[in-house]
């Protein structure tokens, strides 16, 4: 089976190197988005994306989406992949803290090929 190896380093390259993303860490809002907490978060996205979303190419490929009489039925795996994404509580990761989010702003975490798990 195909191994899917998410390109951590270059993100990080494109956020700290390109992107000066630690100038906007002394923004209001942005104190807690420390280099720390973005990698563990980018490095995380990275494992969930190889291990659960990445195997998963291959049924949606085969089975597809079907819409039946008002139902949308997915391929095999991603009703169990969606319960462990918000089980991990990514979900919540741009929510405030007052309700049970992280607070780390939309733009921290964008879609990328991490997320997408490709």
């Amino acid at each position: 089976m195909p191994v899917f190896a998410p390109p951590l380093a270059d993100h990080l390259f494109t956020l700290y190197e390109l992107l000066g993303f630690e100038a906007h860490t002394k923004l209001p809002g942005f104190g807690h988005c420390t280099r720390d907490v973005i990698e563990a978060v980018l490095e995380q996205s990275a494992r969930f994306s190889s291990e659960v979303l990445y195997p998963l190419h291959r049924s949606a490929d085969e089975e597809g989406v079907h819409f039946d009489d008002g139902t949308v039925r997915t391929p095999k795996g991603f009703r169990e992949a969606y319960a462990q994404l918000v089980a991990g509580g990514w979900p919540a990761l741009t929510a405030a803290p007052e309700h049970g989010g992280q607070g780390i702003r939309r733009h921290c975490m964008r879609r990328s090929s991490l997320a997408r798990g490709r």
